[in-house]
């Protein structure tokens, strides 16, 4: 388990623009435009790079002669059925990888809608109401045009519908949480806050239902592809005996030239078809199916690529770039399980960020988003490639050290206390403020058993430092 380095991650616009790539673009450099000459017959100019020294129309003609006219009509026919699955995959990777970016952006606005209610809750500041109703509206604007604009199935509506509700019923609390007045001395019942962020939850749950249904069309239209490669298959090798039968002698250029990397272009279209993204083929000729090969693979690195960082991006809190709450609960989860097996010690670090609110009350919380991202650097840069690092909420950041004793993992919550406190926050050109945090540290099996022991055990230790003065650490 590697940490993760947020120069890594890159903006959701920018890998919207990356996933834009069509197939058809990636595969083929070549300009082919149909024209008529005087006596009306259409001639077809292929316009390919410098460094191919010969086209296939030139090598026909020396190998086969008299069979130009039945080559040229098998060589438009598999090139209009590659053209035929270009179009297939298009759709797979333009219409519906544009849907699933649309679905991913509501999934986040619905998550984001409740980062100002939390906000107000830790610092009573009015503008964030006004915050909380622009992403309200944006959130329920996006909704109307997903449910208006995009080709949803009867199940994707209804689920849709059912994301809608479980987040207006989610923005409703929120709004009863948000009409306090701010010079109230307010102590929120907590069964209010976790009914707002299970409703919030709830409705990016569903939201996963969406996306996997999605999927599944991916999936059939890849059925479909399956068929017109069966059939590409079929006819080109009827082409390929028709012209053995004829001509014996044409057999080893025919092979050479256009057989055998159609067919290696349709197996790979075909893997691609089973979702073997990592699949690549391998045509060494200085021809169009020479450019075609480098297209594909061009084409299948940027899918890989792009479904890694999706994948990525979907486990990542967007502010610091560590593990969201979700995904470390799950590897917290993981771990506890490999003790059991092993026997390993497992450490866990709870870093609550000290005077939180006072840095976004005096410098805004501009300044406490970047206190927050520099924290998380500073963290990760004192911890273990094998360490886990996440945020678990608000200004708590947490830290699990698998194969870590109570000792250890000590001495390592020293080094990043002392760091936190050595390395000022830099918020404008003239000015950095100080940031310190208080640390709880816990151990499996020294002072829980569980998941939620763990975290009670180390987050009751993190208190602990809290009112023996802060900028500190303390075991449970």
């Amino acid at each position: 388990m590697n940490t993760f380095d947020n120069k890594n991650i890159q903006p959701i616009e920018q890998l919207q623009q990356q996933t834009a790539v069509t197939l058809s673009g990636d595969m083929m450099k070549t300009d082919v435009s149909s024209t008529n000459d005087e006596t009306g017959t259409k001639k077809f100019n292929t316009h390919a790079d410098s460094s191919i020294k010969a086209s296939l129309r030139n090598r026909f003609i020396i190998y086969m002669g008299s069979l130009f006219l039945l080559l040229s009509i098998i060589a438009g026919f598999v090139y209009y059925s590659l053209q035929q699955t270009n179009k297939d995959f298009n759709i797979v990777t333009d219409e519906k990888l544009l849907q699933l970016r649309k679905l991913v952006y509501l999934q986040d606005l619905i998550s984001r809608s409740s980062t100002p209610v939390y906000h107000y809750l830790a610092s009573p500041d009015p503008t964030i109401r006004a915050e909380f109703w622009e992403l309200v509206a944006e959130t329920e604007q996006t909704f109307f045009e997903t449910l208006g604009s995009m080709k949803l199935t009867s199940n994707q509506y209804g689920l849709l519908k059912k994301t809608y509700h479980e987040w207006q019923q989610g923005i409703t609390i929120g709004k009863r949480l948000l009409s306090n007045p701010v010079d109230q001395n307010r102590s929120p019942n907590p069964e209010i806050n976790i009914a707002f962020y299970n409703h919030i939850d709830d409705a990016v749950g569903i939201m996963y239902q969406v996306h996997n249904i999605n999927l599944k069309q991916i999936e059939d239209y890849r059925s479909e592809a399956d068929q017109n490669f069966k059939l590409t298959r079929k006819v080109t090798l009827v082409g390929f005996f028709t012209v053995v039968l004829t001509f014996i002698a044409g057999i080893f250029a025919i092979s050479r030239l256009v057989l055998k990397p159609a067919q290696t272009l349709l197996k790979g279209i075909h893997c691609f078809g089973r979702g073997e993204l990592e699949h690549r083929v391998s045509i060494k000729t200085n021809d169009e199916f020479g450019a075609l090969g480098e297209g594909f693979n061009r084409m299948a690195e940027n899918l890989e690529r792009n479904q890694e960082i999706l994948a990525e991006l979907a486990v990542r809190d967007s502010l610091t770039g560590l593990y969201n709450r979700r995904k470390f609960e799950s590897m917290l989860s993981d771990e506890i399980n490999r003790f059991r097996r092993n026997g390993s010690p497992i450490s866990l670090l709870v870093i609550d960020l000290d005077h939180f609110k006072q840095v976004n009350d005096r410098h805004g919380h501009q300044a406490g988003d970047e206190a927050l991202k520099t924290a998380a650097d500073i963290i990760t840069n004192h911890c273990r490639t094998g360490d886990i690092i996440g945020r678990y909420g608000g200004e708590e950041l947490v830290a699990l050290l698998p194969e870590t004793n109570i000792e250890n993992s000590i001495i390592l919550a020293e080094r990043v206390c002392y760091a936190l406190a050595e390395f000022p926050i830099t918020i404008s050109s003239t000015q950095a403020i100080p940031v310190t945090a208080s640390i709880g540290v816990a151990t499996v099996p020294n002072h829980a058993m569980t998941a939620r022991d763990l975290i009670t055990a180390a987050d009751l230790a993190m208190y602990e430092a809290k009112n023996a003065g802060r900028n500190q650490v303390k075991s449970a």
